[in-house]
């Protein structure tokens, strides 16, 4: 396979993440998920946070039926963000719905960022 090596990095760092935000990506790809099925089994510090206009259906495509998506939302180790890009009242609906306060420090911080840019 072409992206081979690509791939293993990607399991890789999924295995010792603790959070993975995916933008705008609805998983589609059996390869992939695959790879984010297996890391979501081993690594049970793993949480990922799908930021999409259509967050709800792109995990029900990863993880297949709704019994175990339920179970995984209701762990904490997925979270279904519904953002349409292109919009001004968007941003502040991230901010009131995310949940782990981990999650919320790294929003806070890449605000943070982006204001000391400007």
């Amino acid at each position: 396979m072409v992206y081979d090596r690509l791939f293993k990095r990607l399991e890789k760092c999924l295995l010792s993440a603790r959070i993975c935000v995916v933008v705008g990506f609805r998983f589609r790809d059996p390869d992939i998920n695959t790879i984010f099925r297996k890391a979501l089994e081993s690594n049970r510090t793993l949480t990922i946070l799908v930021v999409s206009s259509s967050a709800t259906s792109s995990l029900m495509n990863l993880v297949g039926n709704r019994r175990e998506f339920n179970s995984l939302k209701e762990e904490k180790r997925i979270y279904p963000l519904k953002y349409r890009f292109g919009t001004n009242s968007a941003r502040a609906k991230i901010y009131v719905r995310v949940y782990p306060k981990s999650v919320q420090r790294l929003f806070q911080f890449q605000r943070k960022r982006t204001q000391n840019r400007l």
